[in-house]
């Protein structure tokens, strides 16, 4: 990325990455960070190659009619089957989505229009394909009443309003999916209460069209995940690579107040058994309430596989990332991730 000296690095307000292959011309593995940034999104890119980040390169603004984004708009992003969409809110205070076309590449605007009632939600989002290879994709969201929202869409149907869970204010926190054996299941890990972490999870038939809303049931992660002593001021997590035979697992990493660090847990497979110890990012400090987001990069087998943690810097407010492999865990070392103004 070139670096104009009179070009001050910008710090994002929030971000949100996504993975993708470019099967346009070099079917390498590419890695994206968006966020907000003169009324539109900005893109930073990276090839990733045996699990190592290459080389930034800051893509223009994209700005779209009809969606002017707010500076310091929340962001999500997903990507499944060639398709990249990020999600934000607009001057209008609306829920809207952006949608890139890898192999077109071009963007367009999405569909969806919700109305929010809160200037600064906490955004989340997932995407997975469903029966004939139809997109699904759910994006949450956290109202002023305390309570995450879902917005979805199955298959070839609208957008659907759907309640999911009552988390604490404007809690921090963190969506995943799963699609196994056909059912598909979608998980929030959120605070519901002071020093309190709860993961709710929700199954549906990977086929049915009729299921619409299934219910939500939660559990207390607190007793496996012990941050009782903590206030929790940033969520996210990550699912790492697993063969048929074997049940997905994870990464669920935390922002805790009381040792002012992002700490890591073992996401157990399909039970309460196996959540880990706690285990420091070695320097890492987050800014309390910020985007915090891991990403898993897989390289030619499952030990090549690499977690890319990326969160804004206590110290500065910078874009920072630090990255963990099966071989090494958590490296030493922090790398900014320089952003610039155009």
């Amino acid at each position: 990325m070139k670096q104009d000296p009179m070009c001050p690095c910008f710090q994002p307000a929030a971000f949100a990455a996504t993975t993708w292959t470019d099967t346009t011309s070099t079917s390498s593995q590419q890695l994206g960070i968006y966020f907000a940034s003169h009324g539109g999104i900005q893109e930073l890119r990276s090839a990733v190659i045996g699990g190592a980040i290459e080389d930034w390169t800051q893509s223009t603004l994209v700005v779209l009619p009809g969606a002017t984004v707010t500076e310091d708009s929340p962001i999500a992003c997903t990507s499944v089957g060639g398709l990249i969409h990020v999600f934000f809110c607009d001057t209008e205070q609306t829920l809207r989505g952006m949608i890139y076309d890898a192999q077109a590449k071009s963007w367009g605007l999405g569909s969806l229009q919700v109305k929010l009632d809160s200037l600064k939600p906490q955004l989340q989002a997932v995407a997975w394909l469903g029966q004939d290879k139809h997109l699904c994709q759910s994006v949450f969201f956290t109202r002023v009443d305390g309570n995450i929202s879902e917005v979805t869409k199955r298959h070839t149907s609208e957008w659907e309003i759907r309640p999911a869970v009552n988390a604490l204010g404007q809690s921090p926190f963190w969506a995943n999916v799963n699609v196994e054996n056909d059912t598909v299941t979608k998980q929030l890990f959120y605070r519901s209460g002071p020093r309190q972490l709860d993961e709710a999870t929700c199954k549906s038939d990977f086929s049915s069209l009729t299921d619409q809303s299934p219910p939500w049931t939660s559990r207390q992660v607190t007793a496996y995940a012990p941050v009782d002593e903590s206030e929790v001021l940033g969520i996210t997590g990550t699912p790492l690579p697993s063969n048929s035979s074997s049940p997905p697992t994870g990464k669920l990493i935390l922002n805790l107040s009381s040792t002012r660090s992002v700490c890591e847990y073992s996401i157990p497979a399909n039970s309460v058994q196996g959540w880990g110890g706690t285990v420091k990012v070695p320097y890492a400090q987050a800014t309390p309430g910020s985007s915090m987001q891991a990403i898993t990069v897989t390289g030619e087998n499952d030990q090549d596989s690499h977690v890319h943690l990326f969160y804004l810097s206590e110290d500065d407010g910078k874009l920072v990332t630090t990255n963990w492999d099966m071989a090494n865990g958590w490296r030493t070392f922090i790398t900014v991730v320089a952003v610039y103004k155009e």
